[in-house]
């Protein structure tokens, strides 16, 4: 009887192992070398292909990828790409002030005009700027951070609440110097 037993857990085991696609195995296969760069041999199913400033990418869940010598290489997204929709699992976080958007090192934007979100260099607090202000034409001063705009209007972002602004109702906007 234990017999038996043994060759019944052995047959499930076994089993268990067959059942395992090939597939999976191609895609999980990560190759690293001395300067901490991670290739894949093959792209995870579902992935995009990004073309931006003629450099093809190919993106999967918020990680990006380009093609290198001995499969694909996992890349940082480019600085000025456009995403709708931001990765699962992103993280907002406030630098000097501003919001971004925080996925394993790529740091995001939003634009609210367009609607998109935008990748962005690594924020320090040292060169994100402070505070934006705007001399509304009743008199008012809102202190803020500016988000973007077009010829209508503006966005402004006041004590964390996204405010459109008419062109027309502004007197004056003064934006906070950039450090060097």
């Amino acid at each position: 009887m234990k017999n038996l037993n043994k060759t019944i857990i052995v047959v499930l085991i076994g089993i268990m192992f067959i059942s395992i696609p090939v597939e999976t195995y191609a895609q999980r296969r990560i190759v690293k070398t001395k300067r901490k760069v991670v290739t894949v041999t093959k792209l995870p199913k579902g992935h995009k292909t990004v073309v931006h400033s003629k450099t093809k990418y190919y993106s999967h869940k918020g990680v990006y990828y380009r093609k290198g010598k001995s499969g694909f290489t996992v890349a940082h997204a480019p600085v000025g790409l456009r995403i709708k929709t931001l990765p699962k699992g992103h993280v907002t976080v406030r630098i000097g002030g501003i919001r971004y958007y925080n996925y394993y090192g790529t740091y995001y934007r939003y634009n609210p005009v367009d609607k998109i979100y935008f990748v962005v260099e690594k924020p320090t607090k040292v060169d994100s700027p402070n505070f934006e202000e705007i001399t509304l034409i009743d008199g008012e001063t809102l202190e803020g951070v500016y988000l973007g705009g077009n010829e209508n209007i503006i966005q402004f972002e006041v004590d964390g609440k996204v405010i459109d602004i008419p062109i027309v109702k502004i007197i004056s906007m003064n934006f906070a110097p950039t450090l060097e």
